[in-house]
């Protein structure tokens, strides 16, 4: 196990980060990283429940000493990342105790808060590269390692479907699934970009060096640029990272549940509480949260796509279930229809509609129709 294949599998940004705060965590805990992680794996080994919970322990007592030597609520965080990612990187993750002040932020005033208006300033002035950029930045939220790391083939196959599109990818960071989709607006731009790219670069973010894609230096220098040239009145430091706060915050602010907002950007989410989350009601949230974020602003007397899309989903996702309900109606009303072993018809039952054929929608009105006989 060795620190530097941890900290090659990181972005430039992330790993200086975590560098610092391992140099840090080794000269509280006086061994150096080779050995603390050779005593985790001792620990992990051990029959003793307290052994196995040291280094929990220990992390939360070199938080407590950094905020004591007057580092900041998020500076100390961060701080603390480095040991837990390079555990977590080893199969050796750490379980922080609920309420564990090491995941405590406060907003930092530093950064500039990015809203949609501000996107759509900067869409205005900006070529197709960076046009595309911003789309699919407020549609998926994710964090910069793994939006760099997209390729042609990822995106490829999705041109042709009907938005919203999911759009699945395994995080760098977490290791967890992002359950993502793509608006109209992002595969709409995409389709004009995609023709645009050198054939032989598999990245969709190309760079300028053969087969490289874009850093996160370069991604916020252009956001930078496109910001200046929109003339935007900036309060403070304009990262990547803003798209992924804009997105998750306009999900709280709609009132979308906490877990699908924390599964569509890609965020861990405990096993246990993924078997709450339908694929309709990831679908739904995506959908009131693009319908705020669109940088072609809605018309007031449009029709609102969402929710007529939100319960084609949710018909979908339940179809069996009605599917069954309706065969169940029409036997009760009609009898079950049987076939003989050739094919021809025994007793003189009414043959049922060929419900295995039906769409969702043409089930659910069957339904309506043979509850409403029922009655």
């Amino acid at each position: 196990m060795k620190e530097e294949d941890f900290l090659q599998s990181l972005s430039k940004n992330t790993r200086k980060s975590y560098k610092t705060g391992l140099r840090k965590f080794e000269q509280y805990f006086g061994k150096s990283v080779k050995e603390i992680l050779k005593l985790r794996e001792q620990d992990l080994n051990s029959n003793d429940i307290h052994q196995k919970r040291r280094f929990e322990k220990e992390i939360e007592k070199f938080h407590q000493s950094l905020l004591d030597k007057g580092y900041g609520v998020n500076t100390a965080r961060t701080m603390t990342l480095g040991i837990i990612q390079i555990f977590r990187f080893y199969d050796m993750p750490i379980r922080k105790r609920y309420g564990s002040k090491i995941s405590r932020t406060v907003i930092s005033t530093r950064d500039h808060m990015l809203t949609i208006f501000d996107i759509r300033k900067m869409y205005k002035v900006g070529d197709l590269r960076a046009r595309t950029l911003l789309c699919m930045s407020k549609d998926l939220g994710w964090r910069i390692s793994d939006f760099l790391s997209i390729l042609k083939a990822d995106v490829e196959p999705l041109l042709k479907k009907k938005p919203p599109v999911p759009f699945r990818k395994l995080t760098k960071k977490e290791k967890v699934p992002a359950y993502s989709f793509l608006s109209d607006e992002g595969l709409q731009d995409l389709k004009t970009y995609l023709p645009t790219l050198k054939p032989a670069n598999k990245w969709l973010w190309q760079g300028k060096r053969r087969n490289s894609h874009l850093d996160a230096e370069s991604v916020n220098d252009l956001l930078k640029k496109l910001a200046k040239d929109a003339r935007l009145e900036l309060t403070g430091s304009l990262h990547f990272h803003a798209f992924r706060k804009l997105f998750m915050t306009t999900g709280v602010e709609l009132g979308c549940n906490h877990w699908a907002i924390k599964m569509l950007v890609g965020k861990a989410v405990n096993s246990s509480d993924l078997t709450y989350i339908s694929q309709a009601q990831l679908s739904e949230a995506f959908l009131k949260i693009s319908n705020v974020l669109r940088i072609n602003e809605p018309q007031p007397n449009a029709r609102m796509p969402s929710l007529e899309k939100a319960v084609e989903l949710v018909m979908e996702v339940q179809r069996q279930e009605l599917l069954e309900k309706v065969k169940k109606l029409w036997n009760e009303k009609h009898g079950i229809y049987a076939t003989t072993g050739s094919g021809g018809t025994m007793g003189l039952m009414m043959r049922p509609p060929d419900f295995e054929s039906m769409s969702p929608k043409e089930l659910l009105k069957e339904y309506l129709k043979l509850q409403k006989e029922k009655r």
